[in-house]
């Protein structure tokens, strides 16, 4: 019963189609470890010098809270340090 429902032609389709974009990621994936290969280390190291440098992951997650939270926190802290040094 089970196998009466199932649309063998349309599982078949999506086979070859998962089978098609396989290949593309493989030939994808190819492409970039060969260029990856073929340049040399230090245009690869030159290029990673002049890309901006990335956002940290909590303000990317997060938004400017974190960074709103530490500089709270850092302040308390030197106002603690400050009143036992004073002492």
């Amino acid at each position: 019963m089970l196998l009466e429902k199932i649309d063998v032609n349309g599982v078949m389709g999506m086979v070859k189609e998962m089978a098609e974009k396989g290949e593309e990621l493989v030939q994808y994936i190819t492409e970039r470890v060969v260029h990856y290969m073929e340049t040399p280390k230090e245009e690869r190291k030159r290029n990673r010098e002049l890309r901006p440098p990335k956002e940290s992951w909590t303000s990317l997650w997060f938004g400017a809270v974190p960074f709103a939270l530490s500089m709270w926190l850092e302040q308390r802290r030197a106002r603690i340090t400050r009143k036992k040094q004073g002492l």
